[in-house]
């Protein structure tokens, strides 16, 4: 049965497999992340570019999220694994997407190649 109030066809990005900092290595599963949403869409390039569609009213509306090194970005958190999964299956509580949250602060400057791709390239992120 549907959450009431949910629009038909409507899905969630689950974030799991959580750390603060992406070198960190994890003993464990590491931190459940939110389940975003609800979206009409999701679409994902080799894992570097992640873009989410919105429902009405926010008709025609699409956010990015940051992927660094391969791990989602969220609210400080980097993910390793993502879900995408419908209403029907929801079993946690729903944050509401936040695009800020989304960038990592060093996301605009990696775009316009300012800072090294990645900072387990043994490079500090400096100026090239």
């Amino acid at each position: 049965m549907k959450p009431v109030g949910i629009p038909q066809g409507s899905i969630y990005v689950r974030l799991f497999h959580g750390r603060k900092d992406p070198e960190e290595d994890l003993d464990g599963w590491g931190a459940d992340g939110p389940v975003l949403g609800p979206f009409e869409w999701y679409h994902s390039t080799y894992l570097h570019h992640i873009r989410v569609g919105c429902w009405p009213p926010l008709e025609d509306i699409e956010w990015e999220i940051t992927a660094v090194d391969g791990l989602v970005y969220y609210d400080g958190m980097f993910y390793g694994d993502v879900s995408v999964v419908s209403a029907e299956f929801l079993r946690d509580s729903i944050e509401e997407f936040d695009p800020d949250k989304a960038q990592h602060p060093d996301a605009c400057k990696r775009a316009r190649g300012g800072l090294n791709e990645s900072p387990s390239s043994g490079q500090t992120g400096e100026r090239e």
